[in-house]
């Protein structure tokens, strides 16, 4: 059979045929049609795998290092182009204007109408509450215990439904201070208070939300949240904003605060009755500054597209670097903004050129492993499970090459191609092993903008790997691998 022949180029010459032979001949085709199938499904998957982890856009953020050499020719800039600020810098920008642009309020002129209208509600909700008690008690007192537990249920009911977070003996508190203002609520030997306790409580807390705003403007959110040196506020009444100092207003936190110092001082010796007062004041107090998000982060982003995203600018046929110079940060941002203004003067089309380019370079480089084994080792060809079993190897490496390439942390020297060497050598043999490591290698090489040097090294490595395992004895042997593998890179770097 000759070689052209055998790779289906030219077709073999015709046998007779028979009625057996036919049969043979229907099943054997659907057999290498079906086989065809899983072979070009296992390939495809693996040729698009890898064109995936390649960089379609800034190919230098990736491949171009801080501390690297450039080992191209000199690069000068071919055109006008401006040098982008790194992304710490922009952040930088970006807490610059947040602490530089005033937070913008909005003035609410009823927030005093609120507290009272509130207050109001208030003191109705706690009348209703304590008039479902006094029910109980009346009927609880008289025998009716049916209604008495009726009563009991509507005034659980009613407590919950105000949704203050007060506790069963703060609420005890309240009510026996309700219950000593009713003449017949009360007990014989209890005297008679003039003032309920929940009444006394709502009025200061109450009094204290308008002593606070009276002093100063409070805001909605907790003053740490402001990161300006002044708060812009603007007023329906007014067409134009008022400037503040951030420190002259106080934030939602900070009113809270002086509350709480404030009834604590006038019921020293009663923790529960200024917690109460503190609950009544939370529910009441409406600050006289609400904040206005939206337009904040408006304005904030308006700041951000004035402020310039650059730095400088290169000039046409200015030296960006040259053969053998080091990386520095400055050097790669440099490439960075050029490859960006490279792409987006070219368009979609460069893209689309790249990508084919891409792709028939790992087809080609696919195709030198895949040929070979089509050709001179047909056994494992033919084996669907064994071509399956390779595929899956390289996609391990190939995997690992698409995170060390984006891991800042990770060199892509580390990727254990030699190890995946000695898997094919012990699986297979020797030459399928380097005929992998060559396609392991030249694509790891194809990655980092055809880098020779890790190539070779990667090559070098993991021949002196195979030929370590050729004849393996015993498990010691792959501690010898291992160590020949990290010669062999350290010798090539």
């Amino acid at each position: 059979m000759s070689f052209l022949q055998r790779i289906g180029i030219v077709r073999r010459k015709a046998r007779p045929v028979g009625t057996s032979l036919e049969t043979g001949d229907t099943n054997a085709s659907v057999e290498r049609r079906r086989n065809f199938v899983i072979k070009t499904a296992i390939f495809g998957s693996l040729l698009l795998v890898t064109l995936a982890i390649f960089p379609i856009d800034q190919v230098y953020r990736l491949t171009v290092l801080v501390n690297d050499v450039w080992r191209e020719e000199n690069l000068s800039a071919p055109f006008f182009f401006a040098v982008e600020k790194s992304e710490d810098e922009q952040a930088e920008d970006r807490r610059q204007i947040r602490l530089t642009e005033p937070a913008l309020f909005t003035r609410d002129t009823l927030s005093r109408t609120r507290m009272r209208e509130l207050r109001t509600s208030l003191v109705a909700a706690l009348d209703s509450v304590f008039s479902r008690y006094a029910s109980f008690q009346e009927n609880l007192t008289r025998g009716r215990t049916e209604q008495a537990l009726a009563d009991s249920l509507s005034y659980i009911q009613s407590r919950s439904s105000i949704g203050f977070n007060l506790s069963a003996r703060q609420w005890d508190l309240l009510v026996n201070s309700f219950t000593a203002t009713v003449p017949g609520l009360s007990a014989p030997s209890r005297t008679v208070t003039p003032q309920r306790l929940d009444e006394l409580l709502l009025s200061e807390a109450y009094d204290t939300a308008v002593q606070i705003l009276q002093q100063t403007d409070v805001i909605d959110i907790p003053i740490d949240s402001v990161y300006s040196d002044q708060v812009a506020v603007r007023d329906e009444t007014i067409p134009s904003q008022q400037n503040f100092v951030t420190s002259d207003v106080l934030g939602i936190d900070d009113a809270l605060e002086m509350a709480r110092n404030a009834f604590q001082n006038r019921h020293p010796s009663d923790p529960d009755a200024s917690a109460i007062a503190l609950v009544f004041f939370t529910h009441l107090f409406r600050p006289s500054l609400n904040y206005d998000q939206l337009k904040t982060v408006d304005r904030w982003r308006i700041a951000e597209i004035a402020r310039s995203p650059t730095l400088n600018v290169v000039r046409p046929n200015e030296v960006i670097v040259r053969r053998g110079e080091l990386i520095t940060e400055d050097i790669q941002r440099k490439l960075i903004s050029l490859e960006k203004d490279l792409l987006e003067k070219k368009g979609s089309s460069q893209a689309w050129r790249r990508l084919l380019g891409l792709f028939i370079l790992v087809l080609s480089t696919y195709l030198i492993f895949f040929l070979y084994l089509y050709l001179l080792r047909r056994p494992i060809y033919d084996n669907n499970r064994l071509v399956f079993l390779i595929a899956l190897l390289f996609l391990v490496v190939i995997g690992i090459y698409g995170v060390a390439m984006r891991a800042a942390m990770v060199d892509m020297h580390v990727v254990p191609v030699a190890a995946i060497a000695i898997m094919l050598t012990i699986i297979f043999d020797s030459r399928v092993a380097l005929f992998g490591t060559l396609t392991l290698a030249m694509i790891g090489g194809h990655l980092l903008n055809f880098d020779m040097e890790f190539m070779f090294a990667t090559m070098f490595a993991g021949t002196l790997g195979i030929f370590s395992v050729r004849d393996i004895r015993n498990r010691s042997q792959f501690f010898l691998s291992a160590g020949l593998v990290f010669i062999g890179y350290v010798a090539v770097i």
